[in-house]
């Protein structure tokens, strides 16, 4: 498979997952060489997602130093990216379903980078002035869908129980947090 057919398979699967489909799963299944590589080209939603990332920072930066604050936005989305692909890859093996994480990663990059989009959705209110009620429902929304695609995806495409796909969407959002929380505290 090329690159392109990946990436394209890699986000209808996405789709297909934001929809609830669990065949998404069987655009990233094939032979362990096909996988890992299709999970390689996953990583490329990392890029794909900067816009996004950089669209929702700069309708609200959190401060007047607003190069210093993107450059710490780039480096904590790698660290967390790239932490994230690192820690799982370890523990999914550590359960004895490591021929399963090439699927569950590439799954997970290219849900990402749907939720990346979606973020971006969610600041739309912002823009255009509407009322807080609004703009904190959005938010909440598309928070609440991103979390529940990552938590279907991860149990769909591992074959693991909810509760412990939950486990592993918790461990995203909380080092999420961690990296955040050190990053913000260099000035």
């Amino acid at each position: 498979m090329t690159q392109m057919g990946a990436i394209g398979n890699g986000m209808q699967a996405a789709w297909m997952f934001a929809r609830g489909d669990v065949q998404g799963a069987a655009l990233l299944t094939g032979e362990p060489a096909v996988e890992r590589a299709a999970a390689r080209t996953s990583f490329w939603a990392m890029l794909l997602c900067l816009p996004a990332v950089m669209c929702v920072y700069l309708v609200d930066p959190p401060s007047s130093r607003i190069g210093a604050g993107i450059g710490r936005l780039l480096l904590g989305e790698v660290l967390d990216w790239v932490g994230f692909a690192v820690l799982t890859h370890v523990l999914i093996g550590q359960a004895g379903l490591r021929s399963r994480w090439p699927r569950y990663i590439a799954a997970w990059n290219w849900c990402n980078l749907l939720q990346g989009l979606m973020m971006v959705g969610a600041v739309i209110p912002t823009l255009l002035g509407l009322p807080d009620a609004i703009r904190e429902t959005t938010g909440l929304v598309v928070v609440g869908w991103g979390l529940w695609l990552e938590w279907f995806a991860t149990r769909v495409t591992l074959g693991i129980p909810g509760a412990a796909a939950f486990l592993l969407v918790a461990m995203d959002v909380l080092l999420s947090s961690v990296v955040s929380v050190m990053l913000n505290g260099m000035h």
